[in-house]
């Protein structure tokens, strides 16, 4: 069988280069594994060719996973920054308070002057102020994280003060001139513009 018809997967087995932990692994398989009969020893070049390519493609699988597992904690990250400076919307309270606000028993008199009509809808149809709530909160632009709400220019100002912390670590890594540090950096600020809400 010659070396152009061996894929990378049949000479690592089933689960192909992502079996490696490391490059030294790798190094290791071409130099030990029985690689002799599809590369001999008079043929060094092709087995570091196959070697290269083979390192490629982990360092690729490698990236995609780090990228990945970095944009679930960076997402996850952006909700505990919310969470700390961004104060949950009461959805009850405020629609009482709209309730409050723009109904009165005034006209009705006697007894039922001082009465709130959020207290007389919650007590007296409690199905109708649920469903009162859920409309109101429709008509509100509240962002739902983790089960809380916030009102969506606090969460936009919280990804803002959150987006500047890590250009404030980039511009850290370029003073240092680590470039594998500032493309990690762009790639996580790119999540976090990408996080929706």
């Amino acid at each position: 069988m010659s070396r152009e018809n061996i894929d990378l997967v049949e000479w690592l087995g089933t689960s192909g280069v992502s079996e490696f932990e490391s490059e030294k692994q790798i190094r290791a398989y071409f130099s030990v594994k029985n690689l002799h009969e599809l590369y001999p020893e008079s043929d060094l070049a092709g087995r570091e060719e196959a070697m290269e390519k083979c390192l490629r493609e982990w360092r690729q699988q490698r990236n995609e996973s780090k990228v990945v597992e970095a944009k679930r904690d960076i997402a996850k990250e952006l909700h505990e920054a919310i969470r700390e400076s961004c104060t949950p919307i009461d959805r009850e309270q405020r629609f009482r308070d709209m309730l409050d606000e723009c109904y009165s028993f005034k006209g009705v008199g006697g007894p039922f002057e001082y009465l709130l009509p959020s207290r007389v809808l919650e007590e007296m149809d409690p199905t109708a102020f649920r469903c009162g709530v859920s409309d109101y909160e429709d008509s509100e632009d509240w962002v739902e994280i983790d089960d809380c709400y916030y009102a969506r220019s606090d969460v936009e100002g919280a990804r803002e003060d959150f987006i500047a912390e890590l250009e404030n670590e980039k511009s850290s890594a370029m003073d240092e001139e680590n470039q594998d540090e500032i493309e990690e950096i762009d790639a996580l600020i790119e999540a976090v513009k990408a996080v929706e809400f």
